[in-house]
């Protein structure tokens, strides 16, 4: 099919003369710079292609007009022929009638390049709607065996919090004569039923206290 579809191309648009193998090569460097994805975008490169050589054809009309009338004048200078060649087919309608074949040609290849690039836009939007509408997949990882489940996490939370109370000293044992010592004085103030605070010098407690005369009878009067 495609080979018929160039045969139709090359045939509706070739004039006798015109080399067949160059216009297919340049219908291939179109496919293969724009690679049409379905029939639709075929056509549209075909338009173009057509317009490319048919516009081609138009500037080799306008060479042999301008071309045939610098022969026809006898003016040495290059320039000044030229000028008048031109000026005398500017009042001719074969000229400016391939000025508008050309001008009417780049419009058709703008036109189909810019359908072209509307259509291919107009698919990758859609394509992109369809990606951004699709559900997202699940990508959360199952936890793997090296991390603590919930239950471990909360003993070693446990733990820690334990660890980090602090522990009151066990009470230091008094020796005997501090015992006493201490006993008299919660006997001697018995509202107070705390234990002394301050510690007590044993060797100054285990050394009986000098005894203090009594006063005679005859001195306190």
């Amino acid at each position: 099919m495609n080979a018929y579809r160039h045969g139709l191309l090359a045939t509706s648009i070739l004039l006798k003369g015109e080399d067949t193998e160059v216009f297919s090569k340049l219908h291939r460097q179109f496919l293969d710079r724009f690679l049409p994805t379905d029939g639709i975008e075929a056509g549209l490169i075909e338009e173009m292609v057509s317009s490319w050589w048919r516009m081609r054809r138009a500037w080799s009309i306008e060479k042999e007009l301008i071309q045939s009338e610098l022969f026809s004048e006898r003016d040495p200078n290059v320039v000044s022929r030229t000028a008048k060649a031109f000026a005398y087919l500017s009042l001719s309608p074969g000229l400016n009638l391939v000025h508008r074949y050309e001008a009417r040609l780049q419009r058709n290849f703008q036109r189909a390049m810019d359908n072209l690039l509307l259509l291919r836009e107009d698919a990758r939007l859609e394509a992109t709607s369809i990606e951004e509408n699709r559900p997202a997949k699940d990508i959360s990882a199952p936890p793997t065996s090296a991390s603590p489940s919930s239950a471990d996490s909360v003993n070693l939370t446990v733990n820690k919090d334990l660890t980090e109370v602090s522990v009151a000293p066990k009470p230091v044992p008094l020796s005997r004569p501090i015992e006493r010592e201490q006993k008299m004085r919660n006997d001697a103030n018995p509202i107070s039923g705390h234990s002394a605070q301050s510690p007590v010098n044993r060797e100054a407690r285990e050394v009986p206290p000098k005894s203090v005369p009594m006063p005679s009878e005859a001195g306190r009067f």
